[in-house]
């Protein structure tokens, strides 16, 4: 196990999909690719409500998204029952596939066209 740096693709996919939860304490973040990996893998999210993420999770919001000094309770609350959890947030992994490459690609290459 290692406790920093770089992780084989391999290793890190393994994590992912292993994982229940993933917790986002983010004071700055432009778009939020690991928690889309993360949830993408179906990890319950909680989240802060603010940067990207309450554009993230749309509809899943009120389950996942956490106001300040809520993260504690929130926390325990989905951990008390993962089943749970994942029932409240059914659909919200599927929806990250919005954001798959082989989805975004066109639309990227049309860009790139429209520039040239």
């Amino acid at each position: 196990v290692m406790d920093h740096g770089h992780l084989p693709r391999a290793d890190y996919r393994r994590l992912l999909l292993s994982s229940d939860v993933t917790v986002s304490v983010a004071l700055h973040e432009f778009f939020g690719i690991s928690v889309v990996e993360a949830i993408a893998a179906g990890a319950v999210p909680l989240l802060p409500d603010r940067l990207s993420h309450p554009e993230l999770v749309g509809e899943w919001g009120a389950e996942v998204l956490y106001a300040d000094g809520e993260l504690d309770r929130r926390l325990a609350a989905t951990l008390a029952d993962i089943g749970e959890a994942r029932s409240r947030v059914r659909g919200l992994r599927s929806s990250m596939g919005r954001f798959d490459w082989s989805t975004v690609i066109g639309a990227y290459d049309a860009l790139v066209d429209g520039l040239a």
